[in-house]
């Protein structure tokens, strides 16, 4: 049932979209970041593999700058996470990784060209080819490969480290070929190793990186999203609730303006306030609408008014006439009877005309109260007593408090209790039963009137105050009326601020309830 609420499916439908761009978004900056880190470790190993692959320094000074140096330079959280391994030209290894893994094998490594050993130059400035079983990994460069703008000297080397140590040399930049470097992809086991291998003149080099550390770091970037996501999603959620509580006012006032139409309230209109668009063409054409239905209405009220107003004067002229007639013909014959059935009729359309003028009346709230005290327990107890020399053969009895008073118009009141009675009596079946009833508070007077009943179709339950209907489809005339009197006697009892309506319609008993107000 909450779903029903347009402001709360808005709300969870914003919420919903919000959250699948988040994910879609979050998808998308996640792979884009971990292509980015990706790519950041590739480039710090080759870059780092070939600074060091230029560098000439002996063993221990490789071991301290690969156990202290390069983690910081490659932010390795964890030791096992970085391998590194430094070559001579001759394929000796210099220093390996402590933890470096038996089964990677670095002469299964594809290692770049290596380039010429610094002072082995031939007569064109290139270094023969090397002697056999030297471990240099793939054949020298051809003489056309390399070009020196002139051999090294000395003073092409910087000290590497403290000044005052001056353990290792580097060559400075430009002065010699760049060193030849390789990006490889190893898979050992279900972890992902990125290694850059780099060769020069002097030492080969090889830098592994485990994208382990990568995925940690988008764990933890996926895992802050996840937490994010709730959060920003309920902010977009009660944003959107909010948000639609400011859309919808103009939905909300034309919803109090609908419950505020009523026939004497047709001549209400909302007032356009800087709606949007969409809402303010909806609020002109409510407006219009209740125009149109005020004029339709008051046409229709007007009519019924002026018709039941015309048609008393003559209705009363014939019903004297008849009467008249009747005591100027012979008793028992037929010419009195047929008087007698067309003064019933007119009465029946005298009748009809005065309660079609009291609805008109109370269609267009001018229904005129003429308002006093009156003894309602009194009042019913009469009518209880006339009702029981009507129908002998039924059993009515009553449950009335005494001394009820209410403020009330005693015509119209009285009208209506005489057309529950009277209802109660005619729709009644053999040897049945009426009960009539009153009790009062501090605040309502409540009168039920109930009988015996065959029951009331479901689909006439809903129409019973509706004008000119009856439950016999066939509006036959085996029971009088003609189905104005339960509508007027709601609109007298709305009048007097009460209510009317239909209680009980069990298969074997219809029940009435009329409230009053007690004051």
């Amino acid at each position: 049932m909450i779903l029903k609420s347009f402001r709360l499916r808005l709300a969870l439908l914003s919420a919903l979209l919000s959250g699948v761009a988040l994910m879609g978004f979050g998808a998308f900056a996640w792979w884009v970041v971990y292509d980015i880190k990706v790519k950041q470790v590739e480039i710090d190993v080759i870059s780092n593999a070939e600074r060091e692959s230029r560098r000439m320094m002996p063993p221990e000074v490789w071991r301290d700058f690969g156990e202290v140096v390069l983690p910081r330079l490659m932010n390795s959280r964890e030791p096992r996470q970085l391998l590194f391994l430094v070559e001579d030209a001759s394929g000796e290894v210099i220093y390996r990784s402590p933890h470096w893994p038996t089964h990677i094998d670095p002469l299964k490594f594809s290692w770049p060209l290596q380039l010429l050993k610094a002072g082995e130059m031939n007569e064109q400035g290139f270094m023969p080819p090397p002697p056999d079983g030297m471990r240099l990994g793939r054949p020298p460069l051809r003489p056309d490969d390399i070009h020196f703008d002139r051999p090294p000297h000395p003073q092409d080397f910087l000290p590497y480290g403290p000044p005052d140590g001056g353990r290792s040399m580097e060559l400075r930049s430009g002065q010699l070929p760049r060193p030849r470097s390789v990006l490889q992809t190893l898979k050992v086991g279900d972890a992902e190793w990125k290694i850059g291998l780099a060769t020069s003149q002097y030492s080969r080099v090889a830098i592994a990186v485990d994208l382990e550390a990568v995925d940690l770091d988008m764990g933890a970037i996926s895992n802050g999203f996840m937490f994010a996501v709730p959060f920003a999603l309920a902010f977009i959620g009660l944003g959107a609730w909010f948000v639609s509580a400011r859309a919808l006012d103009p939905v909300r006032r034309l919803n109090r303006s609908i419950h505020r139409v009523t026939a004497q309230g047709l001549d209400h209109r909302i007032t356009l306030g800087g709606e949007d668009k969409e809402f303010a063409e909806l609020i002109r054409g409510f407006n219009a609408m209740l125009e149109r239905l005020e004029k339709s209405f008051k046409q229709a009220s007007r009519f019924s008014a002026d018709a039941a107003h015309e048609l008393r004067t003559p209705l009363t002229i014939l019903q004297g006439q008849i009467e008249r007639a009747m005591t100027q013909v012979e008793a028992g014959s037929s010419m009195q009877t047929t008087l007698v059935t067309i003064l019933d009729e007119v009465r029946r359309l005298s009748s009809i005309s005065r309660k079609l003028l009291l609805l008109s009346q109370a269609d267009a709230g001018r229904l005129r109260l003429q308002r006093a005290s009156v003894d309602l327990s009194a009042e019913l107890g009469g009518l209880v007593e006339d009702a029981k020399m009507m129908k002998p053969e039924l059993a009515i009895s009553s449950e009335i408090e005494p001394r009820i008073f209410v403020n009330a118009d005693d015509d119209l009141l009285r009208q209506v209790l005489v057309n529950l009675i009277s209802n109660a009596l005619k729709y009644n079946i053999d040897e049945g039963w009426v009960k009539v009833a009153a009790n009062h508070s501090a605040d309502t007077i409540s009168v039920v009137i109930s009988n015996a009943s065959n029951g009331i179709p479901m689909e006439a339950r809903d129409k019973l105050f509706e004008r000119f209907y009856r439950v016999d489809s066939a509006h036959n005339r085996k029971v009088d009326g003609a189905g104005l009197g339960l509508s007027l006697s709601r609109e007298i009892a709305r009048a007097h601020g009460g209510e009317l309506r239909l209680l009980t319609c069990e298969s074997a008993k219809v029940e009435f309830m009329l409230t009053l107000p007690a004051h």
